[in-house]
């Protein structure tokens, strides 16, 4: 064993010795047409909030010639004032000299930033170069990100009636607890940005007064983009979601737009008679799990979106839900779906007991349904002999197999509503192009709550089916 170790051992030393001649007696070109590659010219930090450190940004530097390349300087041209820095193969610093690259060989720079604050409500543009030096040729890599002042908030329990008023993003923290008997109200144009694992936890009540021109924004932290065209903010998993336990009543979410969610938005009630939310003119959407759950739970909700999810949009078990004027889809792509958009059910099965709740009311009116399964409504009762048979699907657009049943009354079923964008690179848009069949189809019953669409644009004599109404 001691003379193959020896052996070894000298084998190392020699490849050593070698790889260190060869580095030694590397040529190095001084041609000016020997060029530098790179991986950008742009590097996008999106939003960072100022005195917090960003992500880390990565650029590749390629030496694609036949002979090594030195690169005379790479600095940031106003570092100290910008907050940008970088790394270069390991190394901290602001200026770098004689940085060898070897033929056919590559070079890591990786970029963060710390903003200093602004002194502003407003998000501020930020831009400094990455400049690099070699062979009298000079490269710039563009580096662009908006700071933007926060309010930082850790572990917050509200104990008492209270209003949020805020021109600053405020950053949450762990979670925000309001207890039992306590409403908190948020202003229009409010923005929550969730850090991870974040959730709000509601004992009390959450009243969310958002307005048509001043939305209040509830969604994950991070605004830079996974890959090009696909920001964080579109992906799910971002923060936890929104729990309304049983002693919770009475929410409401105006002009309330909330995305990016690991468990959505859950609610749990005793009483179904008890209003649980109301959702107007608000926008739902991107869950790893479903966008809703419901547990005997009273939701009425109108002119609102509610869009992808892994498993259901709307996964109701028990309780009450009035639906008019939404427009309910799910076009996730970040894996396969688990469920239909709808799922109705009137119990839960805990492995060791059944638990039964009484679906009192389902209604589904004027509203879109619509996803990639065949069928994207599924009516799951526990006996087959006592039915779910409180539900209705009316005047609405369905992707579900075409019926004469009664619950199923003046419908238009499995014609593509056609949005005006979904998923072709990770965004989406609910809004109905021109030819899209639910233009003029809808039922106008007279309801105050539905006169204007999610966007607050008149319906006109023929309304069409879904939240938005289309305009030319």
């Amino acid at each position: 064993m001691s003379i193959l170790r020896n052996i070894l051992l000298k084998v190392i030393i020699l490849s050593n010795f070698f790889f260190i001649i060869g580095c030694l007696n590397e040529d190095f070109t001084n041609n000016p047409n020997d060029k530098l590659i790179f991986s950008t010219d742009t590097i996008n930090f999106g939003t960072v909030f100022s005195n917090t450190s960003s992500t880390t940004k990565k650029l590749m530097v390629y030496n694609k010639n036949d002979k090594a390349i030195k690169i005379d300087n790479i600095s940031i041209l106003n570092g100290n004032n910008t907050g940008f820095r970088i790394n270069v193969d390991g190394i901290k610093g602001e200026t770098f000299n004689d940085v060898e690259i070897s033929s056919r060989d590559s070079l890591f720079v990786f970029i963060e930033m710390t903003p200093k604050e602004n002194l502003s409500d407003n998000a501020v543009n930020i831009t400094d170069i990455i400049s690099f030096s070699c062979n009298n040729s000079i490269y710039n890599i563009r580096l662009n990100a908006y700071s933007q002042d926060i309010v930082m908030m850790k572990g917050v329990r509200i104990d008492e009636h209270s209003v949020i008023v805020s021109r600053k993003p405020i950053l949450i923290y762990d979670s925000l607890y309001i207890a039992k008997d306590v409403e908190l109200e948020i202003s229009a144009g409010t923005k929550l940005f969730m850090h991870d694992k974040a959730a709000i936890i509601v004992d009390g009540t959450l009243y969310c007064n958002g307005t048509i021109d001043n939305p209040i924004i509830i969604c994950g932290e991070r605004s830079d983009s996974l890959l090009s065209g696909i920001s964080y903010s579109d992906l799910p998993g971002q923060w936890k979601g929104i729990v309304f336990n049983e002693s919770s009543n009475n929410n409401v979410f105006i002009c309330t737009n909330i995305k990016g969610m690991s468990n959505g938005i859950e609610l749990y009630s005793i009483n179904p008679e008890k209003r649980k939310i109301q959702i107007i003119n608000s926008q739902i959407g991107i869950s790893y799990s479903n966008l809703i759950t419901a547990v005997n739970s009273k939701i009425d909700a109108y002119n609102s979106v509610f869009y992808c999810a892994q498993s259901s949009i709307l996964n109701i078990i028990g309780g009450y839900l009035n639906f008019v004027h939404c427009t309910i889809a799910n076009n996730y792509s970040f894996g396969s779906i688990k469920n239909s958009v709808v799922y109705i059910s009137d119990y839960i099965d805990k492995g060791d007991k059944i638990d039964n709740y009484s679906v009192e009311l389902a209604q589904f009116s004027n509203s879109i349904i619509w996803g990639k399964r065949e069928n994207e409504i599924l009516i799951n009762s526990f006996s087959s002999e006592n039915k779910i048979s409180n539900y209705q699907f009316a005047y609405s657009l369905l992707k579900t197999p075409q019926t004469t049943d009664s619950h199923f009354p003046n419908n238009i079923y499995n014609e593509n509503p056609l949005f005006e964008k979904t998923t072709s690179d990770y965004s989406f848009d609910f809004r109905l192009s021109s030819d899209s069949p639910a233009i003029g189809k809808a039922w106008n019953f007279g309801n105050q709550d539905c006169k204007y669409d999610i966007f607050g644009n008149l319906r006109d004599m023929f309304y069409d089916i879904g939240a938005y109404q289309y305009h030319k």
